[in-house]
């Protein structure tokens, strides 16, 4: 049902002129999916990968942490860290019974819409002004964050978190 998302048009034009068999496409879609579920479970790139390495993000403030990052939509809000590293885990954000809740990903798409309507705030480890969660934060109000490298060793699910953005 899904096979198609792991082929290119490539294999497709070979498909159709001959020169590869309904067989030796499914070994392909296997390698293929094979995988995607191999980099689905990496975390985001290196932000450098030629030259120096990026300045620490941590500092200390009043007794707790400061994590900097971007702006990607204006307000604040205090709320529980909820970390979602797929849309596979979107259920954590209805299972949790706290007030306001703050969305940690790494990555969203417009998949991921829904879930904004379920939080008070986002953090993302990626993106920028233009990306999709910086926009769609911005359209619904939400405070966000994004631009953090290594979010998720920064951050501990369920911590309670200040978004300012």
């Amino acid at each position: 049902k899904e096979d198609i998302f792991h082929i290119g048009i490539n294999h497709l034009q070979e498909l159709v002129k001959g020169t590869i068999s309904v067989e030796d496409l499914y070994q392909v879609i296997a390698h293929n999916k094979q995988l995607f579920c191999v980099y689905s479970m990496k975390s985001s790139p290196p932000p450098v990968f030629v030259g120096n390495h990026p300045k620490k993000l941590l500092k200390k403030y009043h007794g707790g942490d400061i994590i900097k990052g971007k702006s990607g939509a204006p307000g604040e809000v205090i709320g529980k860290a909820i970390i979602i590293k797929s849309l596979n885990d979107a259920h954590l954000l209805s299972d949790s019974d706290c007030d306001s809740k703050i969305l940690l990903t790494s990555v969203t798409d417009p998949a991921w819409t829904p879930l904004f309507l379920l939080v008070d705030g986002i953090v993302v480890e990626t993106g920028g002004t233009l990306s999709h969660s910086a926009i769609v934060a911005r359209e619904f109000g939400l405070p966000c964050v994004f631009d953090i490298p290594g979010l998720y060793s920064l951050i501990e699910d369920g911590s309670i978190l200040k978004v300012s953005g």
